[in-house]
């Protein structure tokens, strides 16, 4: 069973994974939009038709023999490229548009003066609403804060708060079609941490660690909850289980939160290997304060002369328009011991 659970690695929701599934998209189209003719990215299609037909007719699924070159060629392009996007508005006058969620450049695609406004997405694709075919849905449900493709880089803690009470409102929309989602939880549990509570974002935290096991984030938000709670030792424990799930790309938020957990812990002999894996001392982009608390984290866990030497990497790494930083450089310099 361990051979067969180490080869599987970790294994999504029993029966069905979900995470590839507009599971959340279709829900709203059925309860809120009118019908009508949709414009989509053709790898959910299948999906889609199954779904939203006969109130809604897609505009291509992958069983590519059915169409012409023509048309797979726009489907492909049309997401990407603002000429063959005007080509087939104008041809097949779709009131919905759904691109890939993650698809940062497509609200730039369609400029500022689109008829077209984002309403809602969920893990898989996003819908943009035609407001001269749908005007009431786009007046409810326009999405002004939440934007399918950044809203990872969102600091809900330095928001205004009218406009994390904006970015919220809107997050209760995406759930509502659709409670068990990955990203409404994931925003919801950031939106729950800036607003200082812990015991509601562990509670969307544990819905994506229940609906999507095998992927990091559940895991590293109930972490930060737990941190939040000065729960450190079951912080570290969820940022190790979310460690073991993280994609490359993922790995250095959670060794991150990982490092936090250590230091608060004052396992700080770890907390400086951990650190060292996600701030190369002799990296160009390492920052002053990243040099400064490996600096830190060496001197009290022993490493004297590394520490010594992270200080002078940190002073000449540091502006002198960060007068701040440069005090407690030179002010820990000073207590230390003469190097050998």
């Amino acid at each position: 069973l361990w051979t067969t659970s180490a080869f599987l690695g970790n294994r999504p929701a029993y029966p069905v994974d979900r995470s590839r599934l507009p599971e959340g998209v279709c829900n709203f189209l059925l309860a809120r939009g009118g019908g009508g003719r949709v414009y989509n990215v053709p790898n959910p299609g299948g999906y889609l038709e199954w779904r939203l037909y006969p109130k809604y007719l897609i505009g291509m699924d992958m069983q590519t023999m059915l169409f012409s070159t023509r048309d797979l060629y726009a489907a492909t392009v049309a997401f990407n490229d603002k000429t063959v996007l005007g080509h087939v508005l104008r041809e097949y006058d779709p009131a919905y548009l759904l691109p890939n969620v993650s698809d940062k450049d497509f609200r730039g695609l369609l400029g500022e003066a689109t008829r077209f406004a984002p309403v809602y997405f969920d893990d898989v694709l996003a819908v943009y609403a035609d407001a001269d075919k749908e005007p009431e849905l786009v007046g409810r449900f326009r999405l002004e804060v939440l934007d399918h493709a950044g809203w990872q880089q969102l600091d809900f803690e330095a928001m205004e708060p009218a406009r994390r009470a904006k970015a919220a409102a809107e997050c209760r929309q995406l759930l509502e079609a659709y409670p068990e989602g990955l990203t409404a939880n994931a925003i919801a549990a950031k939106i729950a941490l800036a607003e200082d509570q812990p015991a509601a974002a562990a509670l969307h935290a544990d819905v994506i660690i229940r609906n999507f096991p095998d992927r990091f984030m559940g895991f590293a938000l109930k972490g930060l909850a737990a941190f939040k709670q000065e729960d450190y030792q079951g912080a570290l424990a969820l940022q190790r289980r979310a460690l073991e799930r993280a994609m490359p790309a993922e790995r250095e938020g959670v060794l991150r939160n990982v490092y936090a957990c250590q230091v608060r812990l004052r396992r700080y002999g770890e907390a400086y290997e951990t650190l060292l894996a996600v701030a190369n001392p002799m990296r160009p982009t390492t920052a002053a304060k990243e040099l400064f608390d490996l600096a830190l984290t060496a001197i009290a866990s022993g490493r004297q002369n590394k520490g010594r030497a992270l200080l002078e990497l940190a002073r000449l790494k540091t502006p002198d328009s960060d007068q701040a930083l440069l005090r407690e450089i030179d002010g820990m310099a000073a207590v230390l011991p003469p190097g050998r």
